[in-house]
């Protein structure tokens, strides 16, 4: 029998042939049961008839329709065709012909296919349904925005677990969001929330090991990653933004011998002028890099492990060369010539420097471009390029693009392998005042890391305007403080880096020049109160 459904809120389809001699049936509108029996349901609704979710969307299938007394079922499949896989659920069912039960196949599309798992995914406490007409990727990098906070979603444990722990992380200034499934030497399993702060990783919270699967799974379909693939790392991303909070969130999942692990790194965004005197540096070290900013055709890199500030001393860099120029621009208006025209002039200049007042960063005479990944500081003025990875998008690639855009400063998130540093170094070469970021422990390492991509001695030391080495440590009032080294390009440096000697002889070199190594600053910060007494260097 043939009941009538909706085709344009179900977009099904018909037209494939099922293994039991009859061509798949469309479903049309008017089901009394569309709408509970659109998800596979668990088994005291559907006499022992249930697929899992992870096998639903791994197979493209649901279950559509069950009768009251569960002597037939209907599953809905996108392809019809795959007979092993229809042969594969009737022995998952144990569906005979002898035992009465009758097992159909109809075509469905893949839209009403997804919708129906999501259906049923929140029915299990995974994730809240698909509205109308929303899509869950919608773009190359997954970008998703999620606001599950809401009544019709009170009692889905795991969508409200993972909106609060967020919430709480981004409240409280957390870098970092640990879900790690933990099973203990009396037999007892937990799921583990973790949050790293300040540094430090410290437990938020210990919960049911029940929701751990759930979890795992809300957050890959979050991220865009496959819900079904338990066996291999998956790395993905999600635009998260809820109680007045946003966030890029870089998603990690690894399997593991009890589960799976998921770590989320919370990126902020956010529209800011970030100060360099406001992160910490001394005033001897904000001169210092005020005047390295002031120079062109020169180098200058940020260097420091992972978590050590280093994208928001590049967006203080940036901020500064923004501001500077429309203070430049201010302080030229101010010198006006006499007579009538000029007034007319001055008045109209006048008037346009006050917009531009208004809008200081904007209105800088520097072409800024950045390349980053992802875009976390969004500073006024600024050409800011997001790489994308996922589409063969990256810090090389956009950088050989920059050029035509006629910029006077780049910054680049980082600098990862050779193509992008000998990039970087010609760009320096041509005139242009690159910003640039690599992962070394030291101002001097920072040096070698170039060379060891294979930037040539000599190229290096014609360019190079300062290597700046940083990591964070706990403030005495709370909070973190930076902790830096300045290694700047003065002739002998540059003499150093042509011969390419090592890194203890320009660790000399800056002991003779006077330059503050990081322990140095660590100490005088430590003998200023600014750092706690009872921490120890570990530079």
């Amino acid at each position: 029998m043939r009941r009538e459904m909706d085709e344009n809120v179900y977009g099904c389809d018909s037209g494939a042939t099922a293994d039991f001699g009859s061509p798949p049936r469309e479903i049309q509108a008017g089901s009394p049961n569309s709408e509970v029996y659109g998800v596979a349901q668990k088994n005291e609704k559907c006499g022992g008839f249930h697929l899992s979710p992870v096998f639903c969307i791994h197979n493209k299938v649901c279950i559509v329709e069950a009768s009251e007394n569960s002597e037939a079922v209907t599953v809905g499949m996108c392809n019809t065709d795959d007979y092993q896989l229809q042969n594969h659920i009737r022995r998952v069912f144990d569906v005979s012909e002898p035992k009465g039960r009758n097992l159909e196949f109809v075509k469905i599309t893949e839209d009403f296919c997804r919708r129906s798992i999501a259906r049923m995914l929140a029915d299990a406490g995974y994730r809240k349904p698909f509205s109308g007409s929303a899509e869950n990727d919608t773009a190359e990098k997954h970008e998703q925005t999620s606001s599950f906070m809401s009544e019709e979603n009170a009692d889905v444990p795991a969508v409200n677990l993972i909106d609060s722990v967020i919430i709480e992380a981004l409240t409280d200034n957390v870098s970092d969001i640990h879900f790690e499934p933990c099973s203990f030497a009396d037999g007892t399993k937990k799921l583990l929330i973790r949050f790293r702060k300040d540094g430090c990783l410290v437990l938020y919270k210990s919960t049911d090991f029940s929701l751990l699967e759930p979890v795992i799974v809300r957050i890959k379909m979050l991220a865009g990653l496959r819900a079904e693939e338990s066996r291999r790392p998956q790395d993905g991303r999600f635009i998260w933004k809820n109680a007045g909070l946003s966030a890029d969130i870089r998603v990690s999942v690894i399997p593991l011998w009890n589960g799976e692990s998921a770590v989320l790194r919370l990126l902020r965004t956010a529209v800011a002028h970030v100060k360099l005197e406001e992160l910490g540096f001394s005033e001897t070290h904000v001169r210092t890099l005020h005047n390295i900013l002031s120079q062109r055709n020169s180098l200058v890199l940020v260097a420091g492990p992972t978590g050590a500030g280093k994208t928001t001393t590049l967006a203080g860099m940036v901020s500064y060369l923004a501001s500077d120029g429309a203070t430049m621009c201010e302080e030229a208006s101010a010198v006006a010539p006499t007579g009538a025209a000029s007034r007319t002039a001055a008045a109209q200049s006048t008037a346009a420097f006050s917009t531009a007042a208004t809008h200081s960063v904007a209105a800088g005479r520097k072409k800024i471009i950045t390349i980053e990944d992802p875009v976390e500081y969004r500073i006024p003025g600024v050409t800011q390029i997001e790489v994308r990875p996922g589409i063969n998008f990256d810090f090389g690639d956009a950088l050989r693009h920059v050029f035509r855009h006629d910029p006077d400063v780049l910054m680049i998130g980082e600098i990862r392998d050779g193509k992008t540093a000998a990039t970087a170094v010609r760009a320096a070469v041509t005139g242009h005042l690159v910003l640039a970021t690599v992962h070394a422990s030291s101002a001097s390492a920072a040096v070698i890391r170039l060379l060891d991509m294979g930037i040539e001695p000599y190229l290096l030391a014609s360019v190079f305007g300062a290597a700046v080495a940083q990591s964070l440590v706990p403030a005495a009032a709370g909070g973190r403080t930076v902790v830096a080294e300045i290694l700047s390009g003065t002739e002998e440096v540059r003499k150093l880096i042509a011969a390419k000697a090592p890194v203890s002889a320009f660790a000399s070199c800056m002991h003779s020049q006077g330059m503050v190594s990081l322990r140095e600053d660590f100490d005088a910060k430590k003998a200023l109160g600014i750092i706690a007494g009872t921490e120890v260097f570990n530079g």
